[in-house]
C-alpha cells in the first residue's frame, strides 16, 4: 500500500507535523483535494505528494515524502513545459531520480501536483 489506503479526510495533520498521511499548511485546504490526496497516496508505489495552488504556487496539502517547498518549483516547472507548446493540453512532467524515485508534474488552471512514486 502506499501509506494513505483507509485512512480518511480526517487524518490530515496540522500544519508542521509529518505524522499523518496528509500535512496540510493552511487549515482552507479544500474537500476535493484532501480526497484526492487520500486517493493517490493509497495508490501503489506512490510515497507522497504535493499539491500548489496554480498559479501562485502555495502548497495546499502535503502528503508522504513529499517536500513542502516542492510546491513552488512543481509550479514553476509545469509552467515552464507549458511553455513549450502552449496551445497544446499541458504536458505531464516526469522526472526520474538516481535514487529511483519517479516524481510526476501535472497542472491545471487550480492546481498543480507533484506525485513521488518508487520506481520498480
Amino acid at each position: 500500500g502506499g501509506g494513505g489506503g483507509s485512512r480518511g479526510l480526517g487524518d490530515c495533520e496540522a500544519p508542521g507535523t509529518h505524522t499523518g498521511p496528509c500535512r496540510r499548511p493552511s487549515l482552507a485546504m479544500d474537500k476535493p483535494v484532501a480526497t484526492a490526496v487520500v486517493q493517490t497516496m493509497s495508490e501503489p508505489g506512490v510515497k507522497g505528494m504535493v499539491c500548489a495552488s496554480a498559479p501562485m504556487g502555495l502548497a495546499v496539502a502535503v502528503a508522504g515524502i513529499a517536500p513542502m517547498d516542492a510546491a513552488g518549483f512543481a509550479q514553476s516547472l509545469a509552467t515552464r513545459a507549458h511553455a513549450l507548446e502552449p496551445k497544446q493540453p499541458r504536458p505531464t512532467v516526469v522526472i526520474e531520480t538516481t535514487s529511483g524515485m519517479k516524481v510526476l508534474v501535472r497542472s491545471n488552471d487550480k492546481v498543480t501536483v507533484a506525485v513521488y512514486s518508487q520506481v520498480t
